[in-house]
């Protein structure tokens, strides 16, 4: 049976002040194209990337695309309670810096999801 190469994974973070956002990641593996869609709990405008040139490290915890003339890497830390999803956007400098939580439990999976993708990995 083939593998088929559109993987989607959703979970939940949070910001700084505890709001919650929810987060649909797509992946065409085939490609190393994908989208990531936050939508704020409750309700609201939901904001959508495209992510090009994925990438990814072998145990899972990195994530790195283009989004436009920005690479963006999005590393997951299971050292802190709760656990961490740090998104860096960075063109000549840095455009973006932030840190959200998330529960262990979406965490262990969103590496466990990572890992398991058929991308590039990481040099």
């Amino acid at each position: 049976m083939p593998h088929a190469t559109d993987q989607h994974i959703t979970f939940q973070v949070y910001d700084a002040t505890g709001q919650a956002q929810h987060v649909l990641l797509s992946v065409d593996e085939r490609t190393a194209h994908g989208t990531l869609s936050i939508s704020p709990i409750p309700g609201g405008a939901s904001q959508s990337r495209e992510l090009a040139a994925l990438q990814k490290s072998h145990d899972g915890t990195i994530l790195k695309c283009k989004v436009g003339i920005a690479t963006v890497t999005f590393t997951i830390d299971a050292t802190p309670s709760p656990p961490t999803l740090a998104l860096v956007a960075r063109a000549l400098f840095p455009l973006l810096e932030t840190t959200y939580t998330l529960s262990r439990e979406d965490q262990q999976r969103l590496v466990a999801w990572s890992a398991a993708l058929r991308l590039d990995v990481m040099a």
